[in-house]
């Protein structure tokens, strides 16, 4: 859920490999570089005055784009991005954004649909923006969704297309894996339109999800929201992992730490009016502290990055941010939203398509016990789960399951996952290629080199 505290050496590589590797196409139709507006500027993600009139995953915009490394390094491949219709919560409609990237020798029968993890409180930080030429040069929060590109890049060199949606919707309601798992489905509904009438796709494409971490929840989500939200979408596998189960043991776990920041912007997300404002705004707003105030405004304007930095051992547990303390969990108001986000909690919320569910043994930020219940739960009905735990913890899993992630993605769109569940260990202390393209070996061996920081980040983050 965190960024790795990469250093500037190490970026410099990640752009040398996506010159080297990344596929070229002319640029020329798009026209010329220039400072983006932010997306709370610009008119593409406006919401028109027909949204509700239309069915959810109507595609409302399109454009193309010219998408890039930092926001300034152009990496060739075609890309768009689309304004569809969504849902929120309670089922009113909202519109949201997903950015399509196309390779040079695209399979047009399939496309992935990656969740970032952009883990963000603030509508300006979203992967559609960040990934867009002109979007600005380095800066800390532009680190983790150039990371998250990388991952992105090895789908794109097996010839998949990749969608990858702003899954919070438009005001950013990170965590509330309600709004993102329809935010999911839905973008996943407009991609195949679209690619159908551009000629992306020569017939309905398989899918397959994957996400990790902050990318994880909305996956997880979708996962489980598809049997009732949109049954007819042809999935073929879920990945995802480091993602919570139980919010409760999870703000327990992470709040007072050094990545407490994300624990304030859950807060925030319950707030947004497509997820819980209704019910949690009359309690909040007599129990709000002038530190509170001050903090939903300092988050809502800035990235992941500068949130955890600024609100490191800070906790929503103490009456710093809000008078009720501790007790804030345990009012009806949050209990009842608490439990409305328990995965796993109705029967008709089970997984439709196989799962492959990674965390690590040893994950700091999300206990392992409540994901372990999860994947015991979904088997219990029926569910064709693979649960898989590496000894790592949060950042070093996010590493190591790399390789199976991009194995079972293939054997997902071949139809080879078993349909059973299975739990294993994983051991291995490398990232391996066995069983995947040549052309995926420089990819793996560059990311190899993050396992080590990777442990490193893990070994000094939410220690007391």
């Amino acid at each position: 859920m965190a960024t790795l505290r990469w250093s500037w050496t190490a970026i410099i590589g990640i752009l040398i490999f996506a010159a080297a590797f990344g596929p070229v196409h002319s640029l020329e139709d798009i026209g010329p570089i220039r400072k983006l507006p932010l997306p709370s500027q610009d008119p593409f993600y406006a919401s028109p005055l027909h949204l509700h009139t239309v069915r959810p995953g109507t595609v409302l915009r399109t454009r193309k784009i010219r998408a890039s490394y930092f926001g300034f390094v152009p990496h060739g491949v075609v890309s768009w991005q689309i304004l569809y219709r969504s849902n929120d919560v309670k089922g009113a409609p909202i519109a949201a954004v997903t950015t399509i990237f196309q390779p040079s020798q695209p399979k047009r029968d399939r496309f992935v649909s990656y969740q970032t993890a952009y883990n963000s409180a603030c509508a300006n930080c979203v992967p559609s923006f960040t990934w867009r030429q002109g979007s600005g040069g380095p800066s800390l929060d532009h680190l983790e969704s150039t990371i998250e590109f990388l991952r992105i890049q090895g789908y794109l060199l097996q010839g998949y297309v990749v969608s990858s949606p702003d899954h919070e919707g438009p005001d950013s309601a990170f965590g509330v894996g309600r709004v993102g798992g329809k935010v999911v489905l839905d973008s996943m509904r407009a991609v195949t339109d679209f690619g159908k009438t551009q000629g992306l796709f020569t017939s309905t494409p398989a899918i397959v999800g994957v996400g990790y971490s902050g990318g994880g929840i909305p996956t997880s989500w979708a996962s489980a929201l598809q049997r009732n939200y949109a049954p007819e979408l042809p999935i073929k596998g879920w990945v995802f992992g480091g993602a919570p189960v139980d919010w409760t043991e999870t703000i327990h776990t992470m709040h007072n730490s050094s990545v407490s920041g994300l624990v304030l912007q859950g807060i925030s997300g319950l707030l947004s009016s497509t997820a819980y404002n209704v019910q949690l705004e009359p309690l909040w707003g007599k129990i709000e502290t002038p530190a509170g105030s001050e903090m939903l405004r300092f988050i809502r304007s800035h990235c992941l990055e500068t949130n955890v930095l600024k609100y490191r051992y800070n906790s929503i547990l103490t009456d710093k941010f809000q008078s009720m303390g501790a007790s804030l969990l345990h009012s009806p108001t949050m209990q009842r939203i608490l439990t409305d986000n328990l995965l796993g909690l109705r029967k008709d919320e089970t997984p439709m398509a196989p799962v492959l569910l990674y965390h690590g043994k040893w994950d700091q930020m999300v206990p392992l016990g409540q994901v372990s219940s999860l994947a015991k739960l979904w088997c219990s009905r029926k569910a064709d789960v693979t649960f898989t735990t590496y000894y790592g913890e949060h950042m070093t899993c996010s590493m190591l399951g790399i390789p199976k992630t991009y194995r079972f993605v293939n054997k997902a769109f071949a139809g080879t996952v078993r349909p059973t569940c299975s739990k294993e260990e994983d051991t291995s202390n490398a990232l391996d290629s066995v069983g995947l393209s040549a052309k995926m070996k420089p990819l793996l061996t560059d990311l190899a080199k993050y396992l080590d920081p990777a442990r490193r980040w893990d070994r000094g983050h939410l220690r007391r």
